[in-house]
């Protein structure tokens, strides 16, 4: 059986805060005197992305689908995904950023920049 926490139907992240997280992740850092800067937390960053990679290249899509019904694999996705989220949260502490700011500000560039296709069947006459 899968753990529920794995699982996005029993999500977590509509309880959790991104203050929270960082508050894990500082107090860690803090209580093992980890002192990294932004160059070492940038590249241990590219590192664990290149983990989480390895679990999906050269499959399919199908293939990854597979994989991830397996729980060991699921599992080990996760804790990738976990690493790289660590040191997002870590590099921002370290150069003060508030990363929820920075995140809602490069989605609102990127709806900019991205338009969403308008439907074709849309009536474009003014009511």
């Amino acid at each position: 059986m899968q753990n529920p926490l794995l699982i996005r139907n029993n999500s977590m992240d509509d309880q959790t805060s991104v203050a929270y997280l960082r508050s894990l992740v500082d107090r860690l850092c803090d209580e093992r005197d980890w002192q990294q800067s932004p160059k070492d937390l940038s590249i241990s960053m590219a590192v664990e992305a290149a983990e989480l990679l390895e679990h999906f290249r050269f499959r399919t899509d199908k293939e990854i689908e597979e994989l991830l019904q397996h729980p060991h694999e699921r599992q080990a996705v996760a804790h990738e995904i976990a690493d790289v989220l660590y040191h997002v949260l870590a590099l921002a502490s370290s150069i003060d950023f508030d990363i929820s700011a920075v995140f809602r500000d490069k989605m609102a560039l990127s709806a900019l920049r991205y338009p969403a296709p308008q439907p074709a069947n849309r009536d474009l006459k003014a009511s």
